[in-house]
């Protein structure tokens, strides 16, 4: 089983439970791919159960549990891409500023 945990990444889980969900498996650098609880991963490996941020597999007897890697802080990595505000234009002339919207980001 020491093999296994090292051929499957978890990239994500959707629903828990051992009668719903699902797992964003990849399996030795391919494409991740998306699987139901119940439902094989490869032949030889079962998807038993999901949870927050794990899921449990069976391969050839064995059960195989994979984590979610860490990831950094939402809130910390949005502050950080957010912007400086700017504030707006004076108006020149009497004539109030004409605001002009920015493209996509």
């Amino acid at each position: 089983a020491a093999a296994a945990v090292s051929r499957f990444t978890l990239l994500g889980v959707i629903g828990g439970g051992d009668k719903a969900g699902a797992a964003l498996i990849g399996i030795s650098g391919k494409s991740p791919r998306a699987v139901a609880v119940g439902g094989e991963v490869e032949p030889g490996v079962t998807l038993l159960d999901t949870a927050f941020d794990r899921a449990l597999l069976r391969e050839r007897g064995a059960r195989v549990a994979l984590r979610m890697a860490r990831q950094p802080r939402a809130e910390t990595a949005a502050i950080q891409s957010v912007p400086a505000a700017v504030a707006p234009p004076l108006a020149v002339g009497g004539q109030p500023p004409v605001l002009q919207e920015e493209g996509p980001r």
